[in-house]
């Protein structure tokens, strides 16, 4: 866990997303609904993607195709969005 502020999010939360910034490639769907979901992201399915956003951070989206094998720009845009989530509430990744 990442300093006093990460509280808010588990320390499973905290694994799943090291766990994805030391290797971005082999991830599935499961992988990216848990971890995002660890960090409050919501979804809604839309077509072919499934749309995640933080509910109080509308702007911090990410989109995850659900068909076909996730490639590794998928886990970089993850991690992305994520940080820029505990960049806003003043969390250090």
């Amino acid at each position: 866990m990442a300093g006093d502020g990460g509280r808010e999010f588990s320390n499973k939360a905290w694994k799943r997303l090291q766990k994805t910034r030391d290797s971005k490639a082999g991830w599935g769907q499961d992988h990216y609904e848990h971890l995002l979901t660890g960090f409050g992201f919501v979804f809604r399915d839309t077509g072919g993607h499934r749309i995640y956003y933080d509910p109080d951070n509308k702007d911090i989206r990410v989109s995850i195709p659900r068909h076909g094998e996730l490639k590794a720009y998928v886990a970089e845009q993850v991690v992305a969005a994520i940080d820029r989530l505990l960049e806003r509430k003043g969390i250090r990744p």
